[in-house]
């Protein structure tokens, strides 16, 4: 199974540029910014997930389309924050941007940048 996950717009090109690489669709994309675009590359029969709750597109092509999201959980999260606090957490940071250049940030994301793109905010 394929699957993408879109963690940025890549512009009007996105559809084309995906299905570039997968001609026959992706049996599945998590969509965390609202990208309905997206579900053009979905295969037939596939699956479409979003994180916004009023982002679900219509079913079509018996695509199965629906929302997910999660509750803040201080229990499960505090063991994380310790970690994180004590250097055990490792997170890869691709390039850091001002935010004047935040586009730019999208940008990286879109050519592939493997890691996080960390926006500073002055």
């Amino acid at each position: 199974m394929r699957a993408v996950i879109l963690t940025s717009s890549t512009g009007d090109g996105l559809a084309a540029e995906l299905r570039q690489r997968w001609p026959d669709g992706i049996h599945a994309c998590l969509d965390t910014i609202g990208l309905q675009a997206a579900l053009a590359v979905v295969r037939d029969g596939g699956a479409y997930v979003t994180t916004q709750p009023t982002g679900v597109p219509p079913a079509e092509r018996g695509i199965s389309t629906q929302a997910v999201q999660v509750q803040p959980d201080a229990a499960a999260l505090g063991p994380l924050a310790e970690q994180a606090a004590a250097g055990g957490l490792t997170v890869r940071v691709a390039a850091t941007v001002p935010l004047a250049e935040f586009r730019r940030g999208y940008d990286l994301l879109a050519q592939g940048a493997r890691g996080k793109v960390v926006v500073l905010i002055p």
